[in-house]
């Protein structure tokens, strides 16, 4: 069985490489990469079944939509 590069909700490892250099500039958060997600983007990915964490929540952070989910469960 071959292991992802990247999360699903990535479309390739490019992408996710390209995103991983932002967050070393602005730290995500504790929520990894559902911090920079929304609402509307995770519908669109559970829809796909390409969303690894379907119970992240979204609330607002110092006027930002943030989302949170647990990532060492």
């Amino acid at each position: 069985m071959i292991k992802n590069t990247h999360p699903l909700c990535f479309d390739s490892l490019e992408q996710y490489n390209l995103w991983r250099a932002a967050a070393r500039q602005s730290y995500p958060g504790s929520s990894h990469i559902c911090a920079d997600c929304t609402p509307e983007y995770q519908a669109k990915m559970i829809k796909e079944h390409r969303c690894e964490k379907p119970l992240a929540r979204f609330i607002k952070e110092d006027g930002e939509m943030v989302g949170k989910a647990k990532w060492r469960e």
